[in-house]
């Protein structure tokens, strides 16, 4: 039982820290400059980007472990 369990916790733990240091950037910037500056959003569509040039351009062997998430749940668990 905890084996189907751990794939989901992982994933809620690392979705959960992307949105925590999202949310410190924010803080950081607004508590300097006290104004929100909306750039993270295209920081992060461009990091998303990124990823997909460099995943489409280096070879097969490299590529798939890399963009693979190993914490979504298997379809048939093994």
């Amino acid at each position: 039982m905890f084996d189907k369990i751990l794939p989901y916790l992982l994933s809620g733990i690392s979705v959960g820290g992307q949105y925590a240091l999202i949310a410190v950037g924010y803080t950081m910037v607004y508590g300097i400059l006290r104004l929100i500056n909306f750039a993270h959003g295209d920081i992060f569509t461009a990091a998303g980007f990124f990823m997909v040039y460099i995943a489409a351009t280096l070879p097969v062997q490299i590529a798939i472990p890399l963009v693979s998430r190993s914490d979504l749940p298997r379809a048939c668990p093994s």
